[in-house]
């Protein structure tokens, strides 16, 4: 799903740390 949404490798990498910052961030906050 994530391969096929990501259309270059600097799209991909961008998505990526967003999705670990999010996931890093969010139990934080809670």
């Amino acid at each position: 799903m994530i391969f096929q949404i990501c259309k270059s490798w600097r799209s991909c990498v961008l998505i990526g740390e967003i999705f670990m910052s999010m996931f890093f961030f969010i139990p934080v906050m809670i």
